[in-house]
């Protein structure tokens, strides 16, 4: 160990002068160069070893595969399962630093449709999607994400402790109570979002949502709303009516799962709500 460390300081350029020698202990320079001077280089050797950490290599890969298989909400939880597997305590404080060390981080789930077609996703996005908001970005048109909200019981993502670069997906549940809001959120300016409030989202409220768009982007000479295959999207009276106005419809595959975020920004806040783990 010892000729390993001197080969590592060779090799690094460091030497015995008092400059390099805080490179080398991890100390701030006026620590090290008051020590130097008070008593020689002699007393900054020293024979102890790092900190390795409460476990060993082998429970640390127990502990990832147990983290990767499972998904833990608290670090508290963490904590037990150490404990009832090794017999260590770690402090809440160290729990979550050894967690950072080795490659996890404290994240959302993310919910995915339980029966989505890639293959038709990028389709859709190489052959529709990228001219349509290519136009968009030359200026020759306008998009929008539409969707209605349904302040509901649902599915709903959580955080919980995720290895650095995975993802824990949750699928998600249907069901609708009721639904009061339809909007749109332009695709390149997030800024731009037209909110209708209504009893119930059908064709008529579509329409008078559409007609908003349209005031306030006079000056535009053509609008893609994209959105999914809800009926009242579809509806016999409202796409007639649509064919004398510059909007044009684009409907998500179903089950489309890479345009989930849109919805994102017309979402309802909950004041209270009853909260279930699926795990």
């Amino acid at each position: 160990m010892r000729n390993f460390s001197n080969n590592l300081t060779r090799n690094s350029g460091w030497t015995r002068k008092p400059a390099t020698i805080p490179k080398m202990l991890i100390y701030q320079q006026s620590i090290v160069m008051s020590v130097y001077i008070r008593k020689g280089f002699r007393f900054l050797q020293t024979n102890h070893e790092g900190y390795s950490g409460k476990l060993d290599d082998d429970q640390i890969l127990q502990l990832t595969s147990e983290l990767q298989s499972k998904l833990y909400l608290t670090s508290d939880e963490i904590i037990d399962w150490v404990v009832v597997q090794f017999g260590i305590l770690f402090t809440k404080n160290g729990m979550v630093k050894l967690l950072h060390r080795i490659g996890f981080s404290y994240k959302k789930t993310k919910q995915v449709p339980c029966e989505a077609d890639v293959q038709r996703q990028q389709d859709f996005v190489e052959q529709e999607l990228k001219a349509i908001i290519e136009g968009a970005r030359q200026g020759k048109s306008k998009v929008y994400f539409m969707d209605a909200v349904h302040p509901t019981h649902n599915t709903r993502s959580t955080y919980g402790w995720i290895q650095r670069g995975k993802e824990k997906e949750l699928l998600t549940v249907s069901g609708r109570d009721r639904v009061n809001i339809n909007g749109a959120l332009n695709a390149l300016d997030p800024t731009d979002i037209q909110v209708l409030e209504c009893e119930s989202v059908n064709a008529q409220t579509t329409k008078d949502l559409y007609l908003k768009i349209l005031e306030s982007n006079q000056g535009i000479d053509k609008i893609y709303t994209i959105a999914d295959n809800a009926r009242y999207y579809k509806n016999k009276e409202l796409k007639e009516w649509l064919k004398d106005t510059k909007i044009e419809q684009v409907f998500l595959h179903s089950l489309f799962a890479e345009f989930e975020h849109h919805r994102k920004a017309m979402e309802v806040p909950k004041e209270k709500s009853n909260k279930f783990y699926f795990l």
